[in-house]
């Protein structure tokens, strides 16, 4: 599919992706990125379909100043993968998840591995194993909201304290 990865230089990067279909990778959009700079990436009206993992992006930082990072998926459609969406990481930044869906994934439908500000908000996951995984606290300033479960073996497992709230 897609990947972006490395350790990125001081210095402001921008990766977009938008009205993709990603049929049959490994994984549909890889970013995996350890190092310094600002990176913004946004996914957005992209078909991701019978993929191994749909979306996978890892942060992290090992530099001085710090990989600030802001990750963002709008309108994706991630369908039929093992994993839907997974993210993970701890380097200062923000990851939205905004009006997704998220559809038939055989393990997990979205899993959140991270420290990082998140907000997940208006996604439908439905058809999974399991819809939602969260692990560990997420930041303070995170939001889990307007989700629509459906149909999922188990729609969510999630650490104590996790919110979600107006959600079905």
């Amino acid at each position: 599919g897609v990947r972006l990865t490395g350790f990125p230089l001081p210095g402001a990067y921008t990766l977009t992706t938008t009205k993709n279909l990603i049929r049959n990778c490994g994984t549909g959009v890889n970013v995996q990125l350890f190092g310094q700079g600002n990176v913004n990436y946004t996914s957005r009206d992209n078909l991701i379909e019978e993929c191994t993992t749909g979306i996978r992006c890892l942060f992290g930082s090992n530099g001085t100043p710090a990989l600030q990072f802001v990750m963002s998926s709008q309108r994706d459609r991630i369908l039929a993968c093992d994993t839907g969406i997974d993210l993970a990481g701890g380097a200062p930044g923000s990851i939205e998840l905004v009006s997704d869906m998220v559809c038939r994934s055989t393990t997990v439908g979205v899993s959140l591995v991270t420290s990082s500000v998140t907000t997940l908000r208006s996604t439908t996951i439905a058809d999974c194993n399991l819809g939602l995984y969260v692990t560990g606290t997420l930041a303070a300033g995170s939001a889990l909201d307007h989700l629509v479960f459906g149909a999922n073996g188990t729609d969510a497992f999630v650490s104590p304290g996790t919110a979600i709230s107006y959600s079905c």
